[in-house]
């Protein structure tokens, strides 16, 4: 039985079929995340994921 490919919420592209891993996320935008593996040659969809955070910093009453 083969080992499954870890390729779900990953800090690289990888191939769902093969786990050939393509890095960061360049091109991602240009080919709308489609991408055909240079490797096994099978088509895979590649989603961004970012994640929100917020930095509050004190100042001084908002006078009206």
């Amino acid at each position: 039985m083969d080992k499954p490919i870890k390729h779900e919420h990953t800090e690289q592209i990888i191939c769902p079929w093969c786990g050939v891993e393509y890095g960061n996320a360049e091109g991602i935008k240009e080919n709308k995340g489609k991408y055909n593996c240079e490797v096994c040659h099978k088509p895979f969809l590649a989603v961004e994921h970012v994640k929100v955070t917020y930095t509050t910093t004190k100042m001084e009453p908002i006078k009206k």
